[in-house]
């Protein structure tokens, strides 16, 4: 008897402890949150008192989406890592996120892999937003991510205003182009061009440009099935193969020459955009894109990356600060274009098609700035504003620099 008892009080104290755990848990998950009245959607994420340390472990969390009015949209499971470079570093932390499910958030098309962009060095919160809409107007460039700006909350706390990116290695399939593999090696792929060489699979080419194998990124050691070339071989060679193109005595040929191999409207469009935006990773530094596509078996450049520092938002570079002044066209590849006299025409052709839409730039700002209006208050008391003292005068800043680099660029350009 004595025996009984004393199991079912221990059954019934354990049961009382996951009860509890449980409870717990679900408390953790569904604790109201005190929201800002900012007018934009939130997003939670409860790493049930996990600390996100690195950016190379994930760990488990729930996420809870609500829309501008605070009304639950969508929840889940949903795994939390740190990403970035020098981002990672700074006081405002950008995040990798990774769902169990492909999930589109306020109808963006689903998707398992996202971004949170801290843009902690952009003072505006709107310069990558902003060459996403100079996307649409140069828009030979097949894909760019979609985009949204949130309130962040993480484990009930804010952290303020966040921009949500879909992950850009998913170009592959928004464009419906089979990846390469040791079955299909004829497929496509993504590649970035970053000093770094982060990626595992990696190569500098013959003119000194550092590639990464951005997507596939892993297994490329594989042979190829019937062969000994592996895929990362395969990748090497058609890259090379441009690159040797690009560079040979009669590359000026349209039927033999590098436009046999790279796709130029979208290599005219992308000059453009980095150009107005004088990016300092554009030069083949870092975050610079392209993908191979099998079907018209060509590079096309793309997916547009990385902008927070872009708009003369640099403060150490005196280069990209100028609104005046060429930036690209010293750079690999960049510069060897600019030797064919049709590139330069068709820069001058496609710059003269779209000037007059270039205006809708400032009134885009000022719609993101009337959407931001309370939302970058409540950011900046947590995260000092710093530069200029006040949004408004970062705002003033912006406008101000890219009306002065479109000004000079029109008459720069026409005068190639």
């Amino acid at each position: 008897m004595k025996t009984y008892i004393r199991s079912s009080i221990t059954f019934l104290f354990i049961s009382f402890l996951l009860i509890s755990f449980t409870t717990c848990q679900d408390t953790m998950d569904r604790e109201e949150l005190i929201f800002y009245q900012t007018g934009i959607p939130a997003l939670s994420i409860n790493t049930r008192g996990q600390s996100i340390l690195d950016r190379e472990n994930w760990v488990s969390a729930s996420y809870r989406l609500y829309d501008e009015y605070h009304n639950l949209l969508n929840n889940g499971s949903i795994d939390i890592r740190g990403r970035g470079n020098s981002t990672w570093e700074m006081p405002k932390k950008p995040y990798n996120l990774r769902l169990e499910t492909a999930i589109g958030f306020l109808g963006m098309e689903p998707h398992r892999r996202w971004i949170l962009l801290a843009n902690y060095a952009d003072k505006t919160l709107l310069r990558t937003s902003i060459t996403f809409h100079l996307a649409t107007i140069f828009d030979n460039i097949p894909w760019s991510p979609q985009t949204h700006q949130f309130d962040f909350y993480l484990n009930n706390r804010y952290q303020g205003v966040y921009q949500l990116v879909e992950q850009r290695s998913d170009i592959l399939n928004r464009l419906d182009i089979e990846q390469i593999s040791s079955t299909n090696p004829d497929g496509g792929f993504l590649m970035e061009v970053c000093w770094r060489m982060e990626d595992p699979f990696n190569f500098v080419s013959t003119q000194g440009v550092n590639f990464n194998c951005s997507a596939p990124d892993s297994n490329l050691d594989r042979a190829i099935e019937g062969s000994a070339e592996t895929i990362f071989d395969r990748i090497q060679y058609i890259i090379q193969s441009a690159e040797d193109a690009l560079y040979e005595p009669n590359f000026t040929d349209p039927l033999n020459g590098w436009q046999n191999n790279l796709d130029i409207n979208s290599f005219v469009d992308w000059y453009i955009i980095q150009e107005i935006t004088k990016n300092f990773d554009s030069i083949f530094q870092t975050s610079v894109f392209m993908f191979y596509d099998p079907q018209h078996k060509k590079i096309f450049m793309g997916p547009l990356w990385d902008f927070d520092q872009a708009f003369g938002n640099l403060s150490w570079s005196a280069e990209t600060l100028n609104p005046e002044d060429f930036y690209l066209i010293g750079s690999p590849w960049i510069s060897r274009l600019f030797e064919d006299p049709f590139f330069v025409i068709s820069v001058k052709q496609r710059w003269l098609e779209k000037y007059s839409e270039l205006d809708s730039i400032f009134n885009f700002i000022d719609d993101q700035v009337f959407l931001l209006n309370d939302a970058q208050v409540n950011n900046f008391s947590v995260w000092d504003i710093g530069t200029l003292g006040s949004y408004e005068e970062e705002i003033i800043y912006l406008k101000n620099w890219i009306f002065a680099r479109i000004s000079w660029l029109n008459d720069a350009i026409l005068a190639l």
